[in-house]
């Protein structure tokens, strides 16, 4: 964990248009995906979830192996949005930051909506402590 740039990040949408939040989600994070991709950058955990009144939907890449998928469809066509990203990488956290940044505006901007970031933390957890040893005996 301590090689992996960690961010955490919610924001909120609004367009004057309707627009597919699946599509929305799933635009995310290929877009990131592509990304990670170019830098060689492996994905470790990366989601993104749309909620709207009561409303959820999920898209997420698991590893940089394979594709990002839409498991959890909101099937909901939307003005506003809360989303979170959350993403675990390993790459230096304030590239991470800057990526999901441009790739949340490109996928916002090419819906007409606009985007408030209320909330971004990235960093990179330290090593953890084990509290625990095992003798190589035991």
């Amino acid at each position: 964990e301590a090689e992996l740039g960690w961010l955490n990040s919610s924001l909120q949408l609004a367009a004057d248009e309707p627009f597919d939040l699946d599509e929305l989600l799933l635009d995310v994070v290929t877009r990131l995906a592509g990304r990670l991709e170019e830098q060689q950058a492996e994905a470790a955990h990366l989601k993104v979830i749309g909620l709207w009144e009561g409303f959820f939907g999920v898209a997420n890449l698991v590893s940089s192996e394979d594709r990002p998928e839409l498991s959890l469809p909101s099937n909901c066509q939307v003005r506003t949005v809360e989303m979170i990203v959350n993403a675990r990488v390993a790459c230096d956290p304030e590239w991470l930051e800057q990526v999901v940044r441009a790739e949340v505006v490109g996928a916002v901007d090419s819906r007409g909506a606009s985007v408030e970031f209320r909330q971004v933390q990235s960093f990179r957890p330290g090593r953890p402590v084990p509290t625990h040893r095992f003798d190589r005996d035991d």
